[in-house]
Formats: C-alpha cells, sequence, structure tokens
C-alpha cells in the first residue's frame, strides 16, 4: 500500500464525481454517490456506493475471499435487510482505505471498520458504505447538482455548524 493518513487528518478533503449509469430510467441518466476504497490491505479497489439509508458497511463476501480473511469466525452474525429481503451479514473488523477519485499519487486515508460480508450478494456495487463504519468517520456532502461527493474529516461538519447537543 501507498502512504496513509488518518480520517481525522486535515488531508482528508476528496471530491469524487457521481458515477453516471449508462441507461436511462425515466427519461434521465441515474447518478450515484460512489467512491474508492480497498479493505485489509489489498490491491483490490472498488467503487463502493454511499448509501445513508444504510446501518452498516456491508460487501461481498468475494472481496473477503479475495483479500485472504476468515469469514468462518466472525465477530457478529446478523440477520439483515438488504434489497427487500433478509441475508445474513458476517461481520469482520478490518482496515479500510479510501483512494483518490482520480487514481493520483497521494496518501490513502485509512481507518478501521466492521463489515457484514454477505454471500449471494445481489447490489449493483460490491460495497456499501453507511452509517456506522463510514458516515461516522468522514464528514459526507451528497450534492446531486454538483453530481458530486465530498469527504471531509469527521469534525469538519462541526467546525461550520457546532456540536448537535
Amino acid at each position: 500500500m501507498s502512504r496513509c493518513s488518518s480520517a481525522s487528518d486535515d488531508r482528508t478533503a476528496r471530491r469524487y464525481p457521481f458515477y453516471a449509469e449508462e441507461h436511462l430510467r425515466r427519461g434521465r441518466t441515474v447518478l450515484r454517490p460512489v467512491v474508492r476504497i480497498s479493505i485489509a490491505d489489498t490491491a483490490i479497489v472498488v467503487d463502493a456506493l454511499v448509501d445513508t439509508g444504510s446501518e452498516h458497511v456491508l460487501a461481498d463476501s468475494s472481496l473477503a475471499i479475495a483479500a485472504g480473511l476468515d469469514l468462518s469466525d466472525p465477530i457478529d452474525i446478523e440477520e439483515i435487510g438488504l434489497g427487500g429481503g433478509i441475508a445474513e451479514a458476517r461481520f469482520l473488523r478490518v482496515p479500510a482505505f479510501l483512494h483518490p477519485p482520480d487514481h493520483a499519487e497521494i496518501d490513502l486515508i485509512e481507518w478501521e471498520i466492521e463489515v457484514g460480508f454477505i454471500d449471494n450478494w445481489r447490489p449493483l456495487y460490491p460495497c456499501i458504505l453507511g452509517n456506522v463504519g463510514f458516515l461516522d468517520h468522514f464528514t459526507v456532502t451528497v450534492n446531486r447538482f454538483a453530481q458530486a461527493t465530498a469527504l471531509e474529516r469527521r469534525t469538519a461538519f462541526d467546525d461550520r455548524f457546532g456540536t448537535a447537543q
């Protein structure tokens, strides 16, 4: 892996363009807030969907297998709602790395997350970044008008708006 900084570092600020899906839906292009990550110190970099409706970070179990992670002894197993159904998620605590949007040679941002790995994954993206593990580590601004997602250090929101009591 390249050089790393932490999620609380001032160098956290990154701006990612929305991913534009090729098909049209209701006459317009589908745009998604996506960032680039890798897990467990592997060279496998994936596009991950930022999902404010997900409580967890979830991923296809094939990512765990490719990273050489052992899914036979998870820290937790939970039945969760996913895509209108129920799926079993096996949670592991792993390092995660946020990659720059443009493949630039800048520091990766590293943080620890619990990922729920799911067999027979059906979502369009191999990883979903939810509230616990992602949105609680960064200040995330999603703007469809700008067609971009901006990530900043966790305290950036409080710096601008004050701490919620």
